[in-house]
C-alpha cells in the first residue's frame, strides 16, 4: 500500500511539473506572438501635420504637410497619406514633390515616396520651369538627391512657351545643382508654341 502511494505522489508531482512546464511554454509563446504582432503596429498618430525645417542661417529649408502620419516607435518608421514636400535653395525656385503615400526611415534619412509621385520645380533665373512625374521615387534630404528606377516623364517648360517632354526608365535629380540625370530608354518630344 506505501508503494502504491508513493508511485501516486511521484505521478501527481509528475503531472504538475508537466502542467506546468506546458503553461510556462504558452505564455511565453502567446507573449512573443503579441509582440511580434505588436511590433508591426504604429504607436503613434498625428493628423494635418505641417512642419517647417530650417537650414543653419535660420532660413526655411522645408517644409512637410501630410493630412495623417503614424509612427512605429520599434521599426523607427514614419508612414504619410498624400504627403506635399517643398525644398527650398537659395540660387533656384523651390521643389513641390506630392504623392500618394510616403515613407521615412533611417533617422530622416531616406524618404521613399510611392504613388503619383510629382516633383515640380517653378522658373528661376538660373532655371527653368519643370514637372517630373514617377509611380516611386527615393529623396535622401541630407545629399539633396532624389532619384527613381521606375518610369518617369519629365517635362521642362521653356521661356516661349514651348516645352519638352522627356520619358525615360530612371533618373537622379539633383536638388542643389538642379541636374537631372535619366537613365535609359529615354525618348524626347520638343513642342512648339
Amino acid at each position: 500500500m506505501a508503494k502504491i502511494k508513493q508511485t501516486l505522489i511521484v505521478l501527481i508531482l509528475l503531472l504538475l511539473i508537466i502542467a506546468s512546464c506546458y503553461f510556462f511554454y504558452k505564455t511565453i509563446f502567446t507573449h512573443t506572438t503579441i509582440s511580434k504582432q505588436n511590433q508591426q503596429k504604429p504607436d503613434v498618430f498625428i493628423y494635418n501635420l505641417n512642419s517647417t525645417s530650417f537650414n543653419k542661417e535660420g532660413k526655411i529649408a522645408a517644409k512637410l504637410f501630410t493630412p495623417e502620419m503614424s509612427y512605429n516607435s520599434v521599426t523607427k518608421r514614419s508612414t504619410l497619406n498624400y504627403p506635399e514636400i517643398t525644398v527650398y535653395k537659395a540660387k533656384s525656385a523651390p521643389w513641390h514633390i506630392t504623392a500618394n503615400r510616403g515613407e521615412i526611415t533611417n533617422n530622416n534619412a531616406i524618404y521613399k515616396l510611392t504613388g503619383n509621385v510629382k516633383l515640380q520645380q517653378g522658373k528661376s533665373t538660373k532655371t527653368l520651369a519643370m514637372i517630373i512625374t514617377t509611380p516611386e521615387l527615393i529623396i535622401y534630404p541630407d545629399k539633396s538627391i532624389a532619384e527613381t528606377h521606375r518610369h518617369i516623364t519629365f517635362t521642362q517648360i521653356n521661356n516661349d512657351a514651348s516645352n519638352i517632354t522627356i520619358n525615360a526608365i530612371g533618373a537622379r535629380a539633383n536638388q542643389k545643382t538642379g541636374e537631372v540625370k535619366l537613365f535609359s530608354h529615354t525618348k524626347g518630344v520638343y513642342h512648339a508654341k
